[in-house]
């Protein structure tokens, strides 16, 4: 039995050898399928060949097949991912509105312009009803950028002594070039809300002007001097016609308090290059102010040491305001307060200033706020008729 045993356990090696040699043969039948020519894969298994519908030749050959319940939804969820891969698409395209535009040299060129050189003329931006002094540079009679004018009183002289004449720009007033290019900027008059040909307007004239004397006219506000003549002289032929400005944001507080104040309409202007303390509430001057680029300027003027304020003096600058600004960014003492509390505040700093009875406000009880009010009321005290108090709209 013992001779037999060593038979039995070869015998059972070699049938586990035919066993395993089987398996390889049978793995070996399915090839793994490489990825296409165009080397394009979605994992390292794919990339290998061993992904499971590599393997599978069946599911291989079916992998992007329709299934039969896709042709009933459309609403499946391939169904919906092409759909909505579509409508992305074509709205990509359809934000595309520039149509194209082929840029041809001049037929009649201007005896004075040069090919290829720029050319700069002075110009002017209404904004809010305040003019803004601009030069425009124009290449082959297309406006290309705005910057200020340096002639302007606003604009004139460097912040630096010594250094060129040169003039800034508002962030406003360098966007508006794009007025000019905009695609929805009206090309035609319209009429009842809707487009209309200047033949048209044309017809319609006569019996407009027979109706100046009912007629209302809304327009925005401007500084243009030609516009205030047309506008003088269409009134006065028309009595009865109105005439009527609106603008969202407007300086109207400020014309009716001047008016109160010195008999007429008038734009305070302050002198920061002479101020040691700078104090504004809710304003920001270095950008919505109608002298926005002369502050900027004045400012930096003092707020150098050795400016014009003198040897070892610079201004100091304290705000507050009810949401962050560039001038609240440049403060050196910054609270933050609602528009409806500036009042009290100012009252406070006035009770200070001249011994009146103070508010009864509980803001004005809090630690940070009364140290903001004494200390600012002990500075303006100190730098009498060197100090500025300028009020936002």
């Amino acid at each position: 039995m013992s001779a037999k045993e060593p038979d039995n356990v070869h015998g059972d090696h070699d049938d586990h050898h035919d066993h395993h040699d089987h398996a390889e043969e049978a793995h070996e039948v399915i090839e793994p399928i490489k990825p296409t020519e165009h080397g394009f894969w979605r994992s390292l298994k794919e990339l290998d060949g061993n992904a499971s519908y590599q393997l599978d030749t069946v599911g291989a050959a079916n992998e992007f097949a329709t299934p039969p319940e896709r042709t009933i939804d459309p609403m499946h969820r391939r169904n919906f991912f092409q759909l909505m891969g579509a409508s992305m698409a074509l709205a990509g395209v359809g934000a595309c509105r520039y149509e194209k535009e082929d840029i041809v040299p001049l037929a009649r060129r201007p005896e004075d312009q040069v090919p290829g050189v720029t050319q700069q003329y002075a110009t002017a931006f209404d904004l809010g009803g305040v003019g803004h002094a601009l030069v425009a540079t124009a290449f082959e009679g297309r406006p290309i950028k705005l910057d200020g004018n340096p002639e302007h009183p606003f604009a004139a002289g460097g912040a630096v002594p010594g250094t060129m004449r040169h003039a800034g720009i508002t962030t406003f007033a360098a966007a508006s070039i794009l007025h000019l290019y905009d695609p929805d900027r009206s090309q035609n008059p319209t009429m009842g809300g809707k487009g209309a040909s200047m033949d048209a307007f044309r017809q319609a004239l006569p019996e407009i002007r027979k109706n100046l004397a009912t007629t209302r006219v809304l327009a925005e506000a401007s500084s243009s001097p030609t516009l205030a003549a047309l506008k003088t002289r269409l009134l006065e032929q028309n009595p009865g016609l109105q005439w009527h400005e609106y603008e969202p944001i407007s300086n109207d507080n400020e014309r009716e308090g001047t008016r109160k104040a010195f008999g007429q309409p008038a734009r305070p202007i302050a002198r920061l290059d002479k101020c040691e303390t700078i104090v504004t509430i809710d304003a920001d001057l270095f950008v919505e102010h109608p002298a926005a680029m002369k502050y900027s300027r004045d400012f930096s003027r003092s707020r150098r040491m050795n400016g014009s304020l003198g040897i070892g003096k610079m201004n100091r600058l304290w705000t507050v305001e009810s949401v962050f600004s560039n001038t609240g960014a440049l403060a050196d003492h910054r609270l933050g307060l609602r528009s409806e509390l500036a009042m009290a505040l100012l009252l406070a700093i006035d009770s200070n200033l001249g011994g009146g009875a103070a508010p009864q406000a509980e803001f004005l009880k809090e630690k940070k706020v009364a140290e903001f009010v004494k200390v600012l009321s002990d500075e303006l005290t100190a730098n009498k008729g060197k100090a500025v108090l300028i009020a936002g709209r």
